[in-house]
């Protein structure tokens, strides 16, 4: 599942952003299903998500968008760093 960018992007103003986020985290632990938030531009709002479980994130605060072998290389060197 996906966290649109619409409700990242409003998290640090809106309660109600933040009540959707909590609420979309829960249905997809319940479910055991991944959650990814997208649009993640800052440190705040991956702070944020992070402090209510979300560990999967898509955005300008990673990478800007990469063509396809750029993408490859992207995540294999991130994917080494990980495992390191």
């Amino acid at each position: 599942m996906k966290i649109d960018q619409s409700f990242v992007r409003d998290l640090a103003r809106s309660k109600d952003a933040r009540a959707i986020i909590q609420a979309v985290l829960g249905i997809g632990q319940s479910l055991g299903i991944g959650v990814t938030a997208e649009g993640v531009e800052d440190e705040l709002q991956q702070g944020f998500l992070r402090s209510y479980g979300c560990h999967e994130y898509q955005g300008y605060l990673f990478s800007r968008p990469l063509p396809a072998d750029a993408a490859a290389a992207f995540l294999e060197a991130h994917t080494e760093r990980a495992a390191a």
